[in-house]
């Protein structure tokens, strides 16, 4: 039999079904009124009674067809359709009821459905309103993005809970990662950073982690996480350990742009010279077989500007499942847009919307993040966790909090432009001393021990590598 093509989507005997259970044991209510509202029926009606007796158990009352005929006894519309004897028909219709989630899953389920004709219908209207319009024209792409984000919210909100599990699955899994950390003698557990001292330190990028990296600016934090991606990417490519394919969120930086970065590491040439094309046959062999080699990395970038965070974990699941993705990289968090009173509200929400995102998926999110102004008022610059700009939900929201740290920068600037100056020949020996040493802060561990670790930082060709201490 056809179904009719106009037909809402509901179920009243399910409805009818979930309330009668509900009246008849009370303590069915606790599992599904965690996700269950009064608006997701389809009949009014019902929706107010499901109310009502959330009302009355809340209270500590029974909520049963005599206790709620008392409370109903001066609606019109509760005598038009039999008083208690419309809740006594309900209760009678689920003497038999095993499952009631089962039937609140159904019921929730049209509501979706219904809730996706809307979104829908909204769409197909904000097009021929936009195009009626004779000024403020958006562009398909912005009402795309808002389609976007209001079916993202629906997803978002079609999750019906989890319910409890006991100790043995987790316990199973704790064991697992300990036998398989054993085998590979406690090094590298998690995906490849590429800096041995770091995945030393955490036993890599960890499933599930948020991680944040916190900088002033020239530090070279996003010229880190692309040396990062490079690395757990080039593994995947090499069928190394911790390899991992990498979706980057680049909300500052064009896709162009990173790709110039990547080249300039990959192929260590002078990120200036390539750009202006100041290069030798030598250099320009290497750049393309760079270029080839990086063309096949499981690389992939978003550079949409000012995105929401909804739109991120959209855009990140369809990322996860077409390329089955290890780590993400957002650049970077204050960029990002969320539906908020205010800028710290906001900046709460981003941040775990970014955590929701690392747990749903199974992956790292690796997030870059702005430091306050009052590093640069201090003697000494080294960043601290209440440096963290806007909002203390960003440290407490991540299991990983880390900072970079450039001296060469901070001396280079006291040293000012003039050979003769004072302030230059003091820096000179401080300069030899800190020249290119870049130090990771690692300020925050959820799972691991904090600690600073060295790194050596190239400018020019945008690299960042191991270091080694001309002393060892």
């Amino acid at each position: 039999m056809a179904v009719e093509q106009n037909q809402v989507p509901h179920s009243v005997d399910s409805e009818q079904a979930l309330i009668g259970a509900l009246l008849m044991d009370n303590d069915l209510l606790g599992s599904v009124d965690e996700f269950l509202k009064e608006d997701h029926f389809y009949v009014g009606v019902h929706g107010k009674i499901f109310a009502t007796v959330q009302i009355l158990v809340e209270k500590g009352q029974v909520a049963d067809p005599v206790s709620l005929t008392s409370y109903f006894k001066s609606a019109d519309w509760f005598e038009e359709l039999g008083g208690k004897n419309f809740l006594q028909n309900l209760n009678d219709s689920a003497s038999k009821i095993i499952n009631v989630k089962t039937y609140a899953d159904i019921v929730y389920k049209h509501f979706l459905e219904r809730q996706m004709i809307k979104v829908g219908t909204d769409m197909v209207n904000s097009v021929f309103t936009n195009n009626a319009s004779e000024k403020d024209k958006k562009e398909p792409v912005e009402l795309i993005a808002k389609a976007e984000e209001s079916l993202f919210k629906l997803a978002q909100s079609g999750d019906t809970g989890k319910d409890f599990q006991d100790l043995k699955n987790p316990l199973v899994e704790v064991i697992r990662k300990m036998h398989e950390a054993k085998e590979i003698g406690g090094g590298l557990t998690g995906y490849t950073s590429g800096f041995a001292d770091y995945d030393k330190v955490t036993g890599g990028l960890q499933p599930s982690d948020l991680i944040i990296l916190a900088a002033r600016p020239s530090m070279g934090k996003t010229t880190f996480c692309l040396n990062l991606a490079l690395n757990t990417a080039k593994a995947a490519l090499e069928n190394r350990p911790g390899g991992g394919g990498v979706g980057i969120f680049s909300l500052e930086m064009s896709a162009d742009q990173i790709a110039a970065k990547f080249l300039s590491s990959s192929a260590a040439i002078d990120q200036t010279k390539l750009a202006k094309g100041m290069i030798n046959q030598n250099e320009q062999d290497k750049i393309i077989a760079s270029a080839d080699q990086l063309s096949h990395t499981p690389v992939f970038i978003d550079d949409t500007p000012a995105l929401h965070i909804n739109a991120i974990r959209a855009r990140a699941r369809r990322l996860k499942r077409k390329h089955d993705i290890g780590v993400i990289i957002v650049d970077y968090l204050q960029l990002l847009r969320a539906n908020a009173e205010n800028r710290v509200q906001e900046i709460s929400q981003i941040s775990q919307g970014l955590k929701a995102i690392a747990r749903e998926l199974d992956v790292p999110v690796i997030a870059l993040s702005q430091l306050s102004r009052s590093v640069e008022s201090r003697e000494n610059k080294r960043p601290q966790l209440s440096d963290l700009r806007e909002s203390g939900s960003i440290e407490q929201d991540a299991d990983i909090v880390m900072f970079l740290f450039r001296e060469q920068y901070y001396v280079e600037k006291e040293m000012g432009s003039d050979p003769e100056s004072k302030a230059y020949k003091d820096g000179l020996e401080k300069l030899e001393k800190c020249r290119g040493k870049t130090e990771l802060l690692i300020s925050k561990n959820r799972k691991g021990a904090t600690t600073a670790i060295n790194l050596l930082f190239d400018g020019p060709t945008s690299s960042f590598k191991n270091y080694v201490s001309m002393e060892d």
